[in-house]
């Protein structure tokens, strides 16, 4: 993800378009029914991610390489706009779109991924605010909580954040509703199996390991980056797996490994879900 200080300027972006444009920032162009004004803008959207410029074709650039050799890799792309649908491009060459294209829009990756895990986050809330597990607790803490780690985040956010579904991006803006729903089932499934293998690798330790089986606590790490001592119990029910008591027990989905007596048990072998990885993730 980029940083605060590497983020997209879109104000920088504006002002590039009119000084190298060969128009100056409003003007009139001769038309089949006469002269027509265009103006290259800011347009505000819902999600304030994206820049719009009128008619592009009247502006001179080459290549998107050209507009920061150095920060290409800060655009997800561009949509040029032709009549009501979008065209999608990574690479494209503005002169060769023609006086078809009226509109274009520049997306900053940082901000669709943030509105995206937003919104992901307020829909999990909705969707599971009335389900209880056997305990009668709400799901939906498991997976969104006001809880902080050491890294700052809220512990729901930071798991979104192991996922960067590239794919979905064109989706979101496309669509947001769509797309949010999707991301969402996407990442219910994945954590279901997360959880499996965790489960199945704890369990056996407990089935194999003596030392494990005699030890009275145990350090869990946790996916926020905290450590945590825990009485030595596990407690597995259908739908909720906790290590350690009642008093200080923690689910195993915030679990990244478990350590006892100077030996460290990784309970996730899939390097796209280890804690403190970004790694894109399949999606759609």
């Amino acid at each position: 993800m980029l940083s605060d200080q590497s983020m997209f300027n879109e104000d920088d972006f504006v002002d590039f378009l009119i000084n190298t444009s060969p128009k100056p920032y409003s003007f009139c162009t001769s038309a089949e029914d006469g002269f027509k004004e265009v103006s290259l803008a800011k347009v505000a959207d819902p999600t304030g991610s994206y820049v719009v410029v009128l008619d592009i074709s009247l502006v001179g650039i080459s290549t998107l390489e050209n507009l920061f050799p150095k920060e290409a890799k800060k655009f997800c792309g561009i949509y040029f706009k032709y009549g009501d649908y979008f065209i999608y491009t990574e690479d494209s060459i503005f002169g060769e779109i023609g006086e078809a294209c009226t509109e274009f829009q520049v997306y900053s990756q940082e901000k669709l991924f943030h509105q995206l895990y937003m919104e992901a986050n307020a829909e999990l809330t909705a969707r599971y605010k009335d389900l209880k597990d056997e305990e009668g607790k709400p799901v939906f803490e498991k997976l969104i909580t006001k809880r902080k780690g050491k890294k700052g985040l809220p512990m729901g956010i930071y798991k979104f954040r192991k996922y960067e579904p590239y794919d979905i991006l064109q989706q979101y803006i496309a669509n947001p509703a769509e797309a949010v729903s999707n991301f969402i089932d996407k990442y219910v499934e994945f954590n279901k199996e997360c959880k499996a293998e965790k489960t199945a690798r704890l369990g056996q330790m407990l089935y194999d390991n003596e030392t494990f089986k005699r030890a009275r606590t145990a350090w869990v790490t946790l996916e926020s980056g905290d450590r945590k001592k825990v009485k030595n119990e596990i407690k597995i029910l259908e739908t909720v797996v906790r290590i350690g008591t009642a008093a200080d027990s923690v689910e195993i989905d915030d679990v990244v490994s478990v350590e006892y007596n100077t030996a460290s048990i990784p309970l996730l072998t899939d390097k796209n879900i280890k804690s403190n990885d970004i790694e894109e993730v399949p999606f759609l």
